[in-house]
């Protein structure tokens, strides 16, 4: 990119800074970008740094003014400036608020933890075997955690109750959850039923019921769970009482008629209840 951008500037009496922007966002990585979004995306953060504000003596890209351009064009300068850059640039360089920051240590730390646990289990599998792979171990915890989970809707006995009509939006909210929260109780129970036969040899332990096996020994919720879920930082116990206290209230709902308070907490879409 650098080296096509010299050629193009060098080939100019002059150039101006949209058309370098044009030159980085719609030819560069043309071909490397296909979404949409990323093309805006794009456009966005080269907004920032082709722009007649780096004409303007003490311009910074972040308030803290770590990040500038450097004066001068001595290629010694430039390395010297990129050397003392911090080795974690932080959200506010690409636009972004301050808690992207914060998202990203949680991501970090939560990394940081599942190795951890993987390389303990690996130590201990070096002596013992591979601890999520016990079939009596894993088939209680499975068996344990089943019990826990709650029971699916009949959604088209409570559509009945609870019909589509325009005097009445919250019937379609209620409706949406139910079928939501269907959709991530069934992968829950199908996933552990299905880890509980391959614990009792009745079916071949593939690679994705083993990461179940290892997210359920170490207390984690199985991504293949989080696929179908709201986001959540829940550990496994937690998040599967959230899904049970959940599940409580909307079972009040149908029972009892339309709630005077609702549990945020337990939409997939609070807006939706909310608006």
């Amino acid at each position: 990119c650098m080296v096509q951008m010299r050629d193009v500037i060098e080939g100019f009496a002059s150039i101006s800074v949209r058309s370098l922007r044009h030159f980085v966002s719609d030819l560069v990585y043309v071909g490397r970008i296909t979404h949409k979004r990323d093309a805006m995306i794009l456009e966005a953060l080269s907004g920032r740094y082709f722009s007649d504000k780096l004409l303007n003596e003490g311009h910074t890209y972040t308030e803290d003014g770590v990040y500038y351009p450097p004066e001068g064009s001595e290629i010694e300068k430039y390395i010297a400036y990129v050397d003392n850059l911090p080795t974690s640039a932080p959200a506010a360089l690409f636009g972004l608020p301050a808690a992207a920051d914060h998202t990203r240590a949680e991501q970090q730390v939560d990394k940081t933890m599942s190795f951890l646990h993987d390389m303990q289990g690996f130590n201990v599998a070096r002596k013992e075997g591979v601890p999520w792979q016990d079939p009596i171990v894993m088939t209680k915890k499975a068996a344990a955690l089943l019990e826990m989970v709650p029971g699916l809707f009949n959604v088209d006995e409570v559509e009945k109750a609870y019909p589509l009509v325009r005097s009445e939006n919250r019937n379609r909210v209620l409706l949406q959850e139910l079928q939501l929260h269907n959709v991530l109780t069934r992968a829950v129970k199908n996933s552990l039923k299905r880890l509980m036969a391959c614990m009792q040899g009745q079916e071949r332990l593939d690679v994705a019921t083993d990461k179940v096996a290892k997210d359920v020994f170490y207390g984690r919720v199985p991504d293949e769970w989080m696929k179908h879920s709201l986001p959540s930082q829940k550990p496994l116990m937690a998040f599967l009482r959230h899904l049970s206290a959940s599940n409580t209230f909307f079972q009040k709902w149908v029972r009892a008629g339309i709630p005077s308070a609702f549990w945020l907490p337990a939409f997939f879409f609070p807006q939706a209840v909310a608006s």
